[in-house]
């Protein structure tokens, strides 16, 4: 889980628990409980078994603050197995005590016993026994419990009183029995390295003559050659070293590379006999009538693909989560009929389930094996069982391959779109003859591990509050994750959540609506949109003001150690991913900044951040865009990569500064107000010449058009509409006249009437080369799609104007036509307002709006006003198709705060923004 979310389910209050939704429901806490255990399932002063092969003399202890002098582990193969542990542990400072002075024992009393042959302190030349006068405590520690995991394991807590420092604990016991599941084949395993210096280090396996067990080394150092004695009928293979030192460790490991050095037993050497050993757990025979009851709204579905998606829904939420991993249980599943009755199963429970309800309706599924705690390295090691730890099942729908697991929450909607908590990791499928590890694909669409925020904020002056409208985007497991939560939210817990999350930033804030839950559960997106009030937005300094942001999402997405210089590879959390965060500020109207865009790029070999800046104006557009690509760094480009998330860390600084060189001069006057006095002033003039031509009795029509035009981009337009009534009375209609109405019917939204002004204006020869575009625009807002694409078409072919040509092009390619777009050099390519081929380019590929925004910002011989008008309508149009309402929403007001009210483009973003 990214750790953004992590930090929101922080926030979301002591009293909801945000746990990974992967094999529980949780509904309790456990905490440490004695319990009783039978009389034989623990003994004390048992001779040691014969077979021991025990040392004479401790070596002595190596100059540590806790220093093992002897780590002995003898395992003895037979029908009853038996592992024998010898530890001789020297306390050499005080905080070193506690390990003496208990001592922790875990077994399952379900098949095992443990026999305390001997507990005795070593001090200087005494030999103190200890074995009688020990208390020793069983306790049980179900530490997943509040996940819904009951192991039934024991720990016998063996207290030693008056411990000193220099005393050596020495303590030999055995552990006899092992878990019946595994069929009487050993699998085990036994450290080598340690975090305390070892003075002599013996590993024994001591097996029949005619039996073969494996052993390999695992981890970082050289392997250790065993010694092999043969005896008695019995093979006996010991390793053993001196003077091992002290493991250090490094932090932020990747989970399948060991630096502690363990030796791995494994009486199965193909992987093709794990999965005939589970073939066997995972028969259980038919299920009965429960399963067609459990399958009848899977039977109703359509497609196969819905009949899967039902089957799953029914394991995950009508099956709850409780594992009671006793005994054989540990490995073997319930059958599916007891599944079914109980309403409750593990991992293994609720795959067998899966598998046979899948299987018919027939569909091919089977279960997989999964270790939870190291998704890769397996190939590295011996086939054994109990590498594995987790559950799931395979499915082929559709010639297609499918990994479900039914222990998690939250997946609706198409198979495709699902996440998968499990992918990359290494897992064995349960099929006959399979006899290969396999990899669980990353998902293809790099959407589902994609999230995204998005804040637009609107400051009206300095001195004022600011309203910020936020965008939470989440698809594949985040949206899973998050789906889970909210479900056990109320409104006042999420309200105070997010309240949590903003106060780290702000201190002055009010989160102005309840938070708004977007959950698609067809495509498995899930949107929250919030808005918040903050005072103090733009705050002051010294010369200027700051401005803060905080990309939550792209914060501490990666390890970067202290020290650089390591011996492992660094693990790169949630690879991959990538992080999307949008800024945008429309700052007060006497902010007129001038700043050329800039971008920066950083990469590594783990991730690749960009980062785009744009101050222009008083907008501030700022773009991060992070990409985790790999899940590790090797070693030695780790240096390398500390670096660069430095680098990263300095490029998403969460704040601008707005200097005071870019605010303008109090008697200046913004290009808004500028259109307006030139608008009041045309209505001066022509109201003169209209008044003037009432009088002699002249012509009025061409200042009654003018006045109508000017009343129309002032919003007036009852007024509008009357004066260009006025002008078409009488012997007075001319196409420029009906040009006139059609406009103005546009702007008051009749667009009926305005695309049959436009085309009674063609009939009669209209001259102008823009009027095919423009009674396009009339028939498309009217809803007459198929006639605006043959206006364009006609508006393309008519004009003598490469610009217009081009805007022609623009408006079939953002209603879907296909276009050819102008060669190079041809006479189409406009020489002048060239970021209209951009515009093109972004409806032909469906691609970002930003590099035509770029564009527009700075090429073009028309006003900057009035050219960024158009830019972002385009740019809103295309957010629209492709459903971000949001982004949608902020361009289309962009055009709209240009103030360039005599533009087509700004009226139909009013009308755009009117639709959202």
């Amino acid at each position: 889980m990214p750790k953004h979310l992590r930090l929101l389910c922080a926030c979301l209050f002591s009293s909801v628990l945000c746990a990974v939704p992967a094999p529980a429901q949780p509904t309790t806490s456990a905490a440490t409980r004695s319990v009783q255990i039978a009389e034989s399932a623990f003994t004390r002063g048992d001779a040691a078994p014969a077979w021991v092969d025990d040392l004479r003399e401790l070596p002595a202890a190596m100059k540590a603050p806790l220093s093992m002098r002897l780590s002995d582990v003898q395992f003895y193969v037979a029908d009853q197995p038996t592992v024998y542990i010898h530890r001789a542990l020297t306390a050499n400072e005080a905080a070193s005590l506690s390990a003496l002075g208990q001592f922790e024992i875990s077994f399952q009393p379900e098949y095992q016993r443990v026999q305390l042959h001997s507990l005795r302190l070593l001090r200087g030349g005494q030999v103190i026994d200890k074995l009688k006068a020990a208390d020793i405590r069983f306790l049980q520690r179900e530490t997943s419990l509040d996940q819904g995991l009951y192991s039934g394991a024991v720990t016998a807590a063996i207290v030693t009183d008056d411990v000193r420092v220099g005393d050596t604990l020495d303590i030999a016991y055995s552990l006899i029995g092992d878990n019946p599941v595994f069929g009487g084949k050993f699998y085990d395993a036994a450290s080598w390295d340690s975090t305390a210096p070892v003075s002599l280090r013996r590993v024994t396996l001591n097996t029949p003559q005619g039996r073969t067990i494996y052993h390999r080394m695992i981890g970082k150092g050289d392997a250790v050659k065993p010694v092999e004695t043969l005896r008695d009928g019995r093979r006996i293979l010991r390793f053993e070293a001196r003077n091992i030192a002290a493991i250090l460790g490094e932090p932020y490991v990747p989970t399948d590379v060991h630096g502690h050095r363990f030796i791995q037993f494994s009486e199965l050497n193909r992987w093709r006999d794990v999965s005939q050993w589970a073939t066997a757990l995972f028969d259980t025979g038919p299920a009965g009538p429960a399963l067609d009851e459990a399958l009848r709204e899977a039977r109703k579905a359509a497609t196969v693909q819905d009949k899967v998606g039902k089957v799953l829904e029914f394991v995950q939420n009508d099956i709850r989560y409780l594992s009671l991993s006793m005994g054989e249980n540990s490995h073997r599943p319930y059958p599916p009929a007891q599944v079914l009755q109980r309403r409750y199963g593990d991992c293994k429970d609720k795959t067998l389930l899966m598998v046979t309800m899948l299987r018919a309706l027939g569909v091919e599924a089977q279960p997989v094996l999964v270790s939870t705690s190291s998704k890769k390295g397996l190939d590295q090691m011996l086939p054994s069982p109990v590498l594995f730890n987790h559950a799931i099942v395979r499915a082929r729908v559709q010639d297609k391959t499918y990994y479900f697991d039914p222990t998690r929450l939250g997946q609706y909607g198409k198979l495709d779109r699902m996440g998968q908590v499990h992918a990359g990791a290494q897992v064995l499928a349960i099929a006959a003859g399979n006899d290969a590890l396999e990899t669980i694909p990353l998902p293809a669409d790099p959407e589902l591990y994609t999230d995204q925020r998005s804040e637009r904020v609107v400051v009206a002056a300095a001195d004022k509050p600011a309203e910020m409208q936020v965008h939470n985007e989440y698809a594949g497991t985040d949206a899973e994750f998050l789906r889970v939560q909210l479900a056990n939210l109320s409104t006042a817990q999420l309200r105070k959540g997010y309240e949590a999350s903003m106060g780290r930033r702000y201190t002055e804030f009010a989160l102005l609506d309840d938070p708004k839950i977007n959950d698609d559960r067809v495509n498995n997106r899930l949107s929250i949109d919030l808005r918040y009030r903050i005072d103090n937005f733009m705050e002051k300094e010294t010369e200027g003001w700051k401005v803060r942001y905080l990309p939550v999402n792209l914060t501490d997405q990666l390890y970067v150690p202290d020290v650089a210089h390591r011996e492992l590879p660094l693990a790169v959390p949630n690879a991959p991913a990538i992080h999307l965060y949008n800024f945008d500020a429309t700052l007060p109207p006497d902010i007129d900044a001038r700043y050329s865009p800039s971008q920066t790029s950083i990469a590594s070999d783990a991730f690749t951040l960009t980062k785009a800046l744009n101050f222009s104006g008083r907008e501030v557009n700022l773009k991060l865009r992070l990409q985790v690509t790999a899940d590790r760094v090797a070693a030695p480009q780790v240096p390398e990569f500390v670096g660069a998330a430095r680098k990263m860390n300095e490029a998403i600084q969460t704040s601008l500064y707005v200097r005071p060189n870019v605010v303008k001069p109090a008697n200046a006057v913004d290009f808004a107000q500028q259109v307006q006095d030139r608008i009041n002033a045309a209505i001066k003039a022509t109201s003169k010449v209209i008044g003037d031509a009432a009088i002699t009795g002249q012509d009025a029509g061409g200042a009654l058009c003018e006045r109508a035009r000017a009343y129309s981009w002032q919003g007036k337009h009852a007024e509008a509409l009357k004066d260009a009534n006025k002008a078409l009375q009488g012997q007075n209609t001319s196409p420029d006249k009906l040009l006139c109405r059609a406009e103005v019917n546009f702007g008051a939204g009749n667009f009926k009437e305005s695309a049959a002004d436009y085309a009674r204006a063609t009939a009669l020869g209209a001259g102008d080369d823009g009027v095919w575009l423009r009674k396009g625009w009339a028939d498309l807002y009217q809803g007459n799609k198929p006639e605006a694409l043959s206006d364009f078409t006609r508006a393309g072919k008519a004009a003598d104007d490469p610009l217009l040509r081009m805007r022609a092009l623009i408006w079939l390619a953002m209603n879907g036509a296909a276009v050819d777009a102008p060669a190079a050099g041809s006479s189409d390519v406009p020489l002048a307002e060239t970021w209209l081929s951009a515009a093109l380019h972004m409806f032909k590929t469906r691609q970002s709006a930003e590099p035509m925004l770029r564009q527009a910002s700075h090429d073009g011989v028309n006003g900057l006003e009035a050219r960024l008008t158009e830019a972002y309508f385009y740019a809103g149009k295309a957010s629209a198709l492709a459903q971000d309402k949001m982004k949608a929403r902020v361009y289309f007001q962009r055009a709209i705060e240009k103030g360039a009210v005599s533009s087509s483009y700004y009226r139909m973003a009013v009308l755009e923004l009117a639709r959202l």
